[in-house]
């Protein structure tokens, strides 16, 4: 059967650069490949869930996870993880390669089809290995003549531009805007379920004029800070977090508080998405960003609680 991919990615948000790593060294050889932050596009307008059972379980001739203890755990990577494990333990062994970046397995796949991260000859060993599979599977793996290799490198780079080149306008301003919103209406809307399931532990509510997620040792806030009043360009989504519990009263001061993490906005490769990438590459939506800051605040929390246990316990 035709596939539409020869080799699709599958991996948590915190291992993207090594997919991506693969990805690239992997782009001249195969002509078709699926790891959703270079191909976005291709599941616009599509039910997210359908699309990702198809692309794993149908679309793509291997598959390739990349693998740590809480893949499958995620609510895309369960679906991945369902169709994965069917592909592997009722059709065909042999289109599925998993490789594992902290040596644990997936609960169905046998060690002895592991590709572990201290292998001999790391990340390029497992690209020819990959490329391997693909003919195995009856792909093509030659090698793209240099005319090709050109134009390809060429379009890249002009997308590559023409999305940086957005990011000083008008669009990128209000779509900052919006972003920021999104992240912070996430903030307060998941403080609002977790009061819900244990009251008493986490509030929103504003203070000095900035929205904070507060329990009784630690804040939380977003602040949009950088740029210029035409550019998003030098302009970043901070996640700040106080070094002990909020004072009310001071409110937000710097001396009393830390950026714990950084976001930039950039057009996704469809050119119509726009979404916050960490430092190393990695991209996230606004829900993503919120959920992700929320979790920070809460294993922050439980940190201080347990160190202020372990005080009283002492006696002090």
């Amino acid at each position: 059967m035709p596939y539409k991919y020869d080799v699709a990615f599958s991996c948590l948000h915190e291992d993207e650069p090594v997919a991506r790593q693969l990805f690239e060294l992997l782009e001249d050889r195969v002509k078709s490949m699926f790891l959703f932050t270079q191909n976005q596009k291709d599941a616009l307008g599509e039910d997210g869930a359908e699309f990702f059972r198809q692309t794993y379980g149908k679309d793509s001739r291997i598959v390739v996870v990349i693998y740590r203890e809480g893949w499958g755990l995620t609510r895309w990577t369960g679906i991945e993880d369902r169709t994965i494990r069917d592909l592997y333990l009722n059709h065909n062994v042999r289109r599925v390669l998993v490789y594992s970046v902290d040596k644990k397995t997936p609960s169905w796949l046998p060690e002895t089809y592991l590709w572990a991260s201290d292998q001999v000859g790391g990340l390029r060993d497992l690209a020819v290995v990959i490329a391997r599979k693909v003919q195995e599977e009856g792909g093509d793996t030659g090698l793209e003549d240099v005319v090709t290799m050109a134009q390809r490198l060429a379009q890249k780079q002009a997308g590559a531009e023409r999305r940086e080149a957005r990011r000083a306008s008008p669009e990128a301003l209000n779509a900052a805007n919006r972003e920021v919103e999104a992240a912070v209406a996430r903030l307060a809307e998941q403080a609002r379920a977790i009061e819900a399931g244990t009251p008493g532990l986490v509030v929103f509510r504003d203070v000095g004029g900035y929205r904070s997620l507060l329990s009784d040792y630690v804040g939380a806030m977003f602040l949009f800070e950088g740029g210029s009043g035409n550019s998003i360009r030098g302009g970043k989504l901070n996640l700040h977090m106080t070094r002990g519990p909020m004072d009310l009263y001071r409110g937000w001061q710097r001396e009393n508080s830390r950026i714990e993490i950084g976001y930039e906005l950039h057009l996704a490769e469809d050119e119509a998405t726009w979404l916050w990438f960490d430092a190393d590459g990695r991209s996230y939506s606004s829900i993503d960003v919120g959920d992700a800051a929320v979790r920070r605040f809460l294993r922050e929390d439980h940190k201080r609680r347990e160190a202020r246990l372990r005080e009283r316990q002492r006696g002090r």
